[in-house]
């Protein structure tokens, strides 16, 4: 059951954890955090590459549970043993327990959900409030009068904008499903509250997106002087195998897991016949994975971990292609 699948994600995840030195950006967002709080806000609003949410998790983190390798990267083991738990609760809302389970088990075992609940970096918990805000949309079309379960869907993408700003990516794709789902029940007063809660999100985080708009230009244009521009096919398929095999597979090896589990995502298109809320899937993995490529074009500064959010999206329908022909 789910238990055994989060005792497994957390064993996987804990398995020489800090057996390794930080590298770079683990070490840079350490310095951040060890700071004096006055200190961490002036520069976290000098380096406006980063959205600050993170670095004062971070900080107050290691004040409990200290600086070394182990203990700085355990935040993100948590929050790596969090996304099969919502990512069953997704399956189970959209579809039913058996895709869940599936769900889950594929991101319990995931070897690039595995990397990143091992890194000291914002991506793994920029994938679980993407999937609090799943959750949190799919409560609100529940019960689109109560205005509680919309708040908890601002409050959510609030914190996933000021914790990545690719994540605005997902809320897009999760807003154009529920405005979907919601014109064709005319439910007409529940679309302007929908629209209300993105303007409640968007307002929290302009003071930010004022501040960072020319200088986040600005770095972005000199960093991809040292990246590739993907073209559409590139840029699908590193993701593609990023997603099922992770980063450290070597090439030669990718070709057996990659075919079937290709299949398996082309029978979530009947399987989708039986899901509610049909939209939320395809557009919260179609939506950030299209965004991210057209600043691509324009700004080539991408690794596959920019795109760690959108994939509980992806195990997702490949859960609901494996469980299609068991469906009742």
């Amino acid at each position: 059951g789910i238990a055994f699948l989060l005792l497994l994600a957390f064993a996987l995840r804990i398995f020489r954890l800090g057996e390794q030195s930080l590298w770079a950006d683990e070490g840079y967002g350490l310095y951040l955090a060890s700071q004096p709080l006055p200190d961490l806000s002036r520069d976290v609003l000098i380096d406006l590459n980063h959205v600050p949410l993170y670095f004062f998790v971070l900080h107050f983190w290691v004040r409990l549970a200290g600086e070394s390798e182990f203990a700085v990267r355990y935040l993100s083991l948590l929050g790596g043993v969090l996304v099969p738990a919502l990512s069953y609760r997704l399956g189970r809302t959209l579809f039913d327990r058996r895709v869940g389970i599936v769900a889950a088990t594929l991101s319990t075992i995931a070897p690039f959900q595995v990397y990143y609940s091992q890194e000291a970096r914002m991506h793994i918990w920029t994938t679980v409030i993407v999937l609090l805000a799943a959750n949190a949309l799919t409560w609100a079309l529940d019960r689109p009068g109560d205005g509680r379960r919309w708040a908890l869907f601002a409050s959510a993408g609030i914190l996933g904008l000021y914790t990545f700003y690719y994540a605005g990516f997902a809320l897009a794709g999760l807003s154009l499903a529920a405005a979907a789902v919601l014109l064709a029940r005319r439910q007409g007063r529940a679309l302007v509250v929908l629209v209300g809660a993105n303007g409640v999100i968007l307002l929290a985080f302009a003071p930010w997106a004022l501040l960072a708009a020319s200088r986040l230009a600005e770095q972005a244009e000199h960093k991809s002087k040292d990246f590739l521009r993907y073209d559409l096919v590139d840029f699908l398929s590193l993701n593609w195998k990023a997603a099922i095999a992770g980063v450290t597979a070597e090439p030669e090896r990718l070709a057996w897991p990659l075919a079937p589990v290709g299949l398996a995502l082309l029978l979530a298109l009947p399987a989708l016949g039986r899901a509610r809320y049909r939209p939320l899937l395809p557009l919260l993995l179609v939506v950030p994975l299209l965004g991210v490529f057209v600043i691509n074009l324009r700004y080539p500064h991408f690794l596959p971990r920019y795109l760690l959010f959108a994939t509980p999206a992806l195990y997702l329908l490949i859960a609901a292609g494996l469980s299609w022909p068991f469906a009742p």
